[in-house]
């Protein structure tokens, strides 16, 4: 279980919205992972997201509604060692106040050598109710890498590239953020990460630079 508090810091509206995004997961096989998700890392891959879940600042500062973006997946291991693969599909209510569902398709790699790990999620959300009102779905190419630095303390850069499947070449954004993850006992570790949402983007994507930034604090249970 990892249970994460999501807030926008961009220039003027600070903490507009934040959030507490629970995600939920079983093994069901030695597999086969079940989930319930609500963070929008999650949801695409990318941290830096806010006002999925609970979100608690209110409409008049940032929160479509009390309760936003939840979804149900499946993810299942095809190989494992040093080279990591899994596959992962689900169905996503990305927004409850104007009915924006999706499917997702997508995939989830590392390879470890040593204390570097290289991530790379790749995935695809299609929109499957509401499409004339611009729900099209987007992709979304995830990448980190990051070194386990001391015992406990683990770093790491990420960012990459999210586009919607409608105007994609003039709606693209590119990422950039840091991630620090600390393990404080064998099945407990607290972590942070500080993102740029939108450091670069295309024609028709506004405030793109470093006026806008998000921070997620989470910590994750696994029994």
């Amino acid at each position: 279980m990892t249970l994460t508090v999501e807030a926008a810091l961009s220039s003027g509206a600070a903490f507009e919205p934040t959030s507490i995004a629970p995600d939920v997961s079983y093994g069901a096989t030695d597999r086969l992972t079940l989930s319930i998700v609500h963070s929008g890392f999650a949801t695409t891959g990318f941290r830096g997201s806010a006002g999925g879940g609970f979100c608690v600042t209110g409409a008049d500062r940032g929160c479509a509604k009390i309760y936003n973006n939840a979804g149900g997946e499946a993810l299942v291991d095809v190989v494992r060692g040093k080279l990591a693969v899994a596959v992962v599909g689900g169905v996503h209510a990305l927004a409850f106040d104007t009915s924006f569902f999706a499917v997702k398709l997508g995939a989830q790699a590392s390879y470890r050598d040593g204390n570097v790990t290289a991530t790379v999620s790749p995935s695809v959300l299609v929109g499957v109710t509401e499409r004339e009102a611009g729900n099209k779905g987007g992709g979304f190419l995830p990448v980190s890498i990051g070194a386990q630095v001391a015992t406990p303390l683990f770093l790491a850069i990420g960012g990459g590239v999210a586009a919607p499947l409608d105007g994609a070449s003039e709606r693209w954004t590119a990422r950039l953020g840091l991630i620090a993850r600390y393990r404080v006992a064998r099945s407990t570790t607290v972590a942070a990460s500080m993102f740029l949402p939108q450091l670069a983007g295309g024609d028709a994507v506004s405030d793109t630079g470093t006026e806008r930034r998000t921070a997620n604090v989470w910590i994750t249970y696994t029994r």
